[in-house]
């Protein structure tokens, strides 16, 4: 290489021009030295707070996930205990000429009301399914724990054969508008000695073809 002061030609890992006795390098300056040191440390100490920051973000994300699923968890546990229940309970049937009468009570068993109930009862004949005897659709403002309610629903039938009945009521509770569906199937044999139905509780997959 070439002295950059006398331009003669000089060994490249010299460091002192051997003719001129200038340095083929400019000695490094102390503060420059510093400078350098303190910019790596600056980046260094960067990276470290970023990822300090990432790590401090994601425990809270962690915890707030953890908050919002307890507050949810204790929100369901909240609804599920006080939330109105509903039980559907047929306490009589009367056979007047060609006319059946069923009295269904509807019992609130849980803690807040049920708001705008909807009643819908539908009768069969066991052995012929497809034929609806009887169709009711009632709409109720509320019931509380303390008053029950008893609906009538009435059915003109040919014949004395047991019937299938699907009882169903929908309600709402007032709390974020949810809403709630009960339905229960019976099974109304005649006795002909005693010349009266019995009533029978039903699973539903038990009458589950009648309906569809």
């Amino acid at each position: 290489m070439k002295c950059p002061i006398c331009k003669a030609e000089i060994e490249d890992d010299a460091k002192k021009c051997k003719h001129c006795g200038s340095y083929t390098r400019k000695p490094r300056c102390v503060w420059e030295w510093i400078r350098d040191k303190v910019q790596f440390l600056t980046y260094i100490a960067a990276i470290v707070v970023l990822i300090l920051m990432y790590q401090s973000n994601r425990r809270m994300q962690e915890q707030l996930q953890l908050q919002r699923e307890s507050i949810e968890q204790l929100s369901k546990e909240f609804i599920e205990e006080k939330r109105p229940r509903i039980e559907i309970i047929p306490t009589k049937i009367e056979l007047i000429d060609t006319s059946l009468l069923l009295y269904v009570d509807f019992h609130n068993t849980g803690f807040a009301d049920a708001e705008d109930l909807l009643l819908y009862a539908v009768v069969k004949y066991k052995d012929a399914p497809t034929d609806t005897l009887a169709f009711d659709l009632t709409r109720i403002p509320k019931i509380t724990k303390v008053r029950p309610l008893t609906q009538r629903y009435l059915a003109s039938i040919s014949k004395r054969a047991n019937l299938i009945c699907l009882i169903e009521v929908r309600y709402t509770w007032a709390i974020q508008n949810l809403n709630y569906k009960r339905k229960r199937y019976f099974s109304f044999p005649y006795d002909e000695k005693l010349e009266e139905y019995k009533i029978y509780l039903l699973a539903e997959d038990q009458v589950e073809e009648l309906w569809e």
